[in-house]
């Protein structure tokens, strides 16, 4: 999502290979996915971001690579669980992190499922 003061609320799953995301020059926007499952590469409060906030309503939240709040006064609540499939540990861009790079007196990282775990994919 890029832009400033964009909402988008999506009912159900999401599904991609790609980020689901806050983009870096968005402000005060609000993603919320409600009832459903995020099935993603990483979910990200991008760096150079202000004010925007993810939020997964009553869904799970499953990444191949990283959940990573960055931005400045942003947000990411989980009302469920997370779950980070980690890949080989021998490349840093395969493998799941919970990465906090934003200034946690103004940003908040919520999770309040009874899972929030990385777990080693085995091949």
């Amino acid at each position: 999502m890029t832009g400033t003061g964009a909402d988008i609320d999506i009912t159900g799953d999401v599904l991609t290979e790609s980020y689901v995301q806050i983009a870096s020059g968005s402000s005060s926007g609000t993603l919320t996915i409600n009832n459903g499952h995020v099935y993603c590469n990483s979910l990200v409060v991008q760096e150079g971001s202000s004010d925007g906030t993810i939020i997964a309503d009553n869904s799970n939240v499953y990444t191949r690579d990283d959940l990573e709040l960055n931005g400045k006064r942003s947000t990411i609540n989980i009302d469920g669980s997370y779950y980070g499939f980690m890949g080989s540990a021998k490349n840093f861009n395969m493998t799941s992190s919970i990465v906090i790079n934003s200034d946690m007196n103004d940003s908040t990282l919520s999770i309040s499922g009874k899972h929030a775990q990385i777990v080693e994919e085995r091949r």
